[in-house]
């Protein structure tokens, strides 16, 4: 079998409720439309994620997000399947829901 090289997708994209996440090129955007946040990575350069550039980036951020939104046009109006589950959990004292 021939081996591929290369990325196979310029975009990948994800969503779980208020949680939306895209990988485009080398960067990785993901936020919270529910709470407000998002949290922007060079994903080739910080493979870790942990270098938030979404104050420095703020222009790409908005081209990425923009982006999102358009791929979410494309899905249906309803989800294709029901939640089955909600789950809470607590970091450094902050109370975090996923995906409610």
């Amino acid at each position: 079998m021939e081996e591929i090289e290369g990325e196979p997708h310029q975009q990948l994209f994800w969503r779980a409720d208020h949680i939306w996440a895209i990988r485009d090129g080398d960067y990785k955007l993901i936020l919270s439309t529910r709470d407000g946040w998002a949290e922007l990575y060079n994903i080739k350069e910080d493979i870790s994620e942990s270098i938030d550039l979404a104050s420095d980036m703020p222009d790409l951020l908005e081209v990425i997000r923009a982006k999102h939104m358009k791929w979410q046009e494309e899905l249906p109006e309803k989800p294709m399947w029901p939640r089955i589950m909600d789950h809470k959990f607590e970091i450094d004292g902050k109370t975090y829901l996923f995906p409610a």
